[in-house]
C-alpha cells in the first residue's frame, strides 16, 4: 500500500552514486540513502513517493533536473536509479559540474543540506577531462572514451605526467606509447606493460624479458611452452624446462634432472632414491637407493664399487699383493668356497699409491691355525710342472689404453697345465671394437649398425664410448641383424665406438699361486744342486786317492826300470 505520510523530521543521506550508460547512450545514477522519522527510527517498511532533483548549488538555485518516483523503502532504507524514467532522462552535459541532490518526501519540505554527488570509480568526471584540453564521451556498449589525461577519486586534481590520475594528480596510469602502459607513482614508474606481452617491475619502461625486475634484462622469460629461465644482466643463471629438467648457469637447454654450468653436467635422476653424477653427458658416479656407491659402474655390488680404468700407469718398480676373496656372481679371485665378510670396497681394477697401502690386517692369511694341512707339496712335480709353463712376448688388442709389449703369461697356457692358479670373473673384452657406421636415438633405446658383425645376443652387456663419455656395461635390449644391436640408455649421442662385450669366464692367473709353484720348483732345484755337490766332493776325494796311489805305482815302476838297465846304485840304496 502506498503510503502519503508528513514528518515532523525527515532525515534522508546519499551514501552512493554510479553512473552507468544504457543501451540508448542515456546515463542513470544510482542513489541510495535512509528515511528516518522525527525520534530517529527507520520509517516503516512500504512504498512512498520521493521527488529527486540535481542542483550545480548546495543551496537555492533552480533544479536542473527533477522526477517523482515511488520507491520501496525496506528497514528504512532504499534505492532508486534516477534516469530510469525514459519520459525524463538524465542530461549528460549536467555531469560536467559538481552537482547536489536534493530530496523531498511527499506532502513534505526537501530535506537540508543537499548531498553532494561524489563519483564511484566508474563514474569518471568528464570535467576533469575537459579541463586538460580533452574530450570525452561514451561508445553504445556503454565505455568511456578520452584522449587526455582523466582524474579520479577525490584529490586527484590536475592530472601530472599520467593519463589516469588516481588519488593525486602524478600518480596512477599512464599510456606512454601505442600498446604500452606504466602505472606511476609520484611520477615514477612502478610497473610496465608492453604490446609484446612483457611486463617490467621497476623505474623503467623497457622490458626485455616476460617479467622483468629491477631493470630491463633482469628477471623471469618464459622462453618457450612451460619453460622460464631467470635472467640477471641479460644472462640466464637458471632456466626450468617443460619436462621437468633445471639448469643452473647461461644456458636454456639442460638435458640432464639437474644440469650445472652446462647442459649435460650435473645430476641426473634414474629413479626413486637413485641419482647419477654426469660430466659432458657421461655418467662418472651412481648413488642406489640403499647407499652403494659406483665409480664408473651404474651397478655397484657393495657399499663403494669402483670400476675401468680412464689410463695406465707404467712403472718398473711396483710392489703388489692379492687378497683372495669372492664378491657376489662372477667376481672371483679364489675358489669358489671362499669368501670375506664386511667388505666396504671393491675395485674392478688395479690400485696405484705413490705411497704405501696400510691395513691394520694382514692381507695374506697364512695362520695354520686356519688350514687343515694336507703335506708338502712335491717339489720334483713342481719343478716339472714349471718347466711347461711358457713366458710369452704379447701386446694388447686395445693397443690405446695399453700400448706397452709385455713379457709374462698366458692364462689359457697356464690353464692347461696349472689350473689351479687360473679363476674366472665378468669382465669385458674389445670383440667388437669398432665404431658404429649409424647411431639413431629413440625413446631411451640406441641402435647401433657396425660394418662388421657384432656378435652379440639380447642380454649381453657391452660398453660404449662417445664423445660426450663411455656407456658402461649397458644391456643388449634387441638385436635386429648381424651388424645391427640396440641398448637401452637415456644418452644421445651422434658417434659412438663400441668397444666389446662383457664375459663370465675372464680368466685371471693367481701370479700367489705361480710364485708359490716357483718356490717349490726353486726349492728342488736347490736340494738337487746340494746332492751333485756332496756327490762332487766325494769324486774329488776319490780322485785324490786314485792320484797318489798312482803316483806311487809310478815311483816302483821307475825303479824297476832302473834296475833293467843296469842301475846297481839302485839295489845299494
Amino acid at each position: 500500500m502506498k503510503h502519503i505520510l508528513q514528518f515532523l523530521l525527515l532525515v534522508a543521506f546519499c551514501n552512493c552514486f554510479s553512473l552507468e550508460m544504457a543501451a540508448q547512450n542515456a546515463p542513470k545514477v544510482s542513489v541510495q540513502g535512509t528515511l528516518k522519522t522525527s525520534i530517529g527510527t527507520a520509517v516503516e517498511n512500504g512504498t512512498y513517493s520521493i521527488k529527486f532533483k540535481l542542483y550545480d548549488v548546495a543551496t537555492g538555485g533552480t533544479a536542473l533536473w527533477s522526477q517523482t518516483a515511488d520507491v520501496q523503502i525496506t528497514g528504512g532504507v532504499y534505492s532508486y536509479l534516477l534516469g530510469s524514467d525514459p519520459a525524463n532522462p538524465l542530461e549528460e552535459s549536467d555531469f560536467g559540474n559538481v552537482l547536489y541532490l536534493g530530496v523531498t518526501p511527499e506532502s513534505g519540505a526537501e530535506l537540508s543540506p543537499r548531498t553532494e554527488m561524489t563519483y564511484a570509480p566508474y563514474a569518471l568526471s568528464v570535467s576533469s577531462i575537459a579541463k586538460n584540453g580533452g574530450s570525452a564521451s561514451f561508445d553504445a556498449n556503454g565505455n568511456l572514451k578520452t584522449n587526455k589525461a582523466l582524474a579520479v577519486f577525490t584529490g586527484a586534481e590536475n592530472p601530472n605526467g599520467v593519463d589516469l590520475a588516481i588519488g593525486d594528480g602524478d600518480s596512477g596510469i599512464d599510456q606512454f606509447a601505442d600498446g604500452k602502459l606504466a602505472i606511476r607513482t609520484q611520477g615514477t614508474t612502478r610497473m610496465t606493460f608492453l604490446d609484446n606481452g612483457k611486463v617490467g617491475v621497476g623505474s623503467f619502461n623497457d622490458a626485455v624479458n616476460t617479467l622483468s625486475i629491477g631493470d630491463a634484462d633482469t628477471g623471469i622469460d618464459n622462453f618457450g611452452d612451460g619453460k622460464l629461465a631467470f635472467i640477471a644482466n641479460g644472462e640466464t643463471h637458471m632456466c626450468f624446462n617443460g619436462n621437468g629438467k633445471t639448469g643452473v648457469g647461461n644456458f636454456n637447454n639442460p638435458a640432464i634432472r639437474l644440469a650445472i654450468g652446462d647442459n649435460d653436467t650435473g645430476i641426473q635422476s634414474y629413479g626413486d632414491g637413485e641419482i647419477g653424477f654426469v660430466t659432458n653427458g657421461g655418467e662418472r658416479m651412481r648413488i642406489k637407493p640403499g647407499g652403494e656407491i659406483g665409480i664408473g659402474t651404474n651397478n655397484p655390488w657393495t657399499s663403494l664399487h669402483v670400476a675401468g680404468g680412464l689410463s695406465t700407469i707404467n712403472s718398473n718398480d711396483v710392489n703388489s699383493f692379492k687378497w683372495d676373496l669372492q664378491i657376489g656372481a662372477g667376481l672371483s679371485g679364489c675358489n669358489s668356497n671362499c669368501s670375506f665378510s664386511d667388505v666396504v670396497a671393491l675395485f674392478d681394477g688395479s690400485i696405484v699409491a705413490t705411497q704405501a697401502i696400510a691395513s691394520f690386517n694382514n692381507p695374506t692369511q697364512s695362520d695354520a691355525r686356519i688350514k687343515n694341512i694336507i703335506g708338502v707339496s712335491d717339489a720334483k712335480a713342481d719343478l716339472a710342472l714349471l718347466q711347461q709353463i711358457k713366458i710369452t712376448d704379447y701386446t694388447y688388442q686395445d693397443a690405446v689404453s695399453h700400448p706397452e709389449i709385455s713379457k709374462k703369461v698366458i692364462a689359457q697356457d697356464v690353464e692347461a697345465v696349472y689350473p689351479q692358479a687360473i679363476s674366472f670373473i665378468n669382465s669385458i673384452i674389445p670383440n667388437i671394437y669398432a665404431p658404429a657406421a649409424k647411431v639413431q636415438a629413440n625413446n631411451g633405446v640406441l641402435t647401433l649398425s657396425l660394418n662388421k658383425k657384432h656378435e652379440l645376443t639380447k642380454g649381453d652387456y657391452v660398453d660404449i664410448k662417445t664423445p660426450h663419455g663411455d656407456i658402461s656395461r649397458v644391456e643388449v635390449v634387441d638385436i635386429a641383424d648381424d651388424n645391427t644391436f640396440s641398448v637401452k640408455t637415456d644418452k644421445v649421442t651422434e658417434t659412438a665406438f663400441v668397444y666389446g662385450k662383457y664375459v663370465d669366464d675372464f680368466r685371471v692367473v693367481d701370479y700367489n699361486a705361480l710364485s708359490m709353484l716357483n718356490i717349490s720348483a726353486t726349492q728342488e732345484m736347490h736340494r738337487q744342486i746340494q746332492q751333485l755337490q756332496q756327490e762332487n766332493a766325494a769324486l774329488r776325494n776319490e780322485n785324490g786317492a786314485l792320484r797318489t796311489q798312482s803316483a806311487s805305482i809310478e815311483n816302483r815302476l821307475s825303479k824297476v826300470e832302473a834296475l833293467l838297465n843296469g842301475d846297481q846304485s839302485i839295489g845299494k840304496r
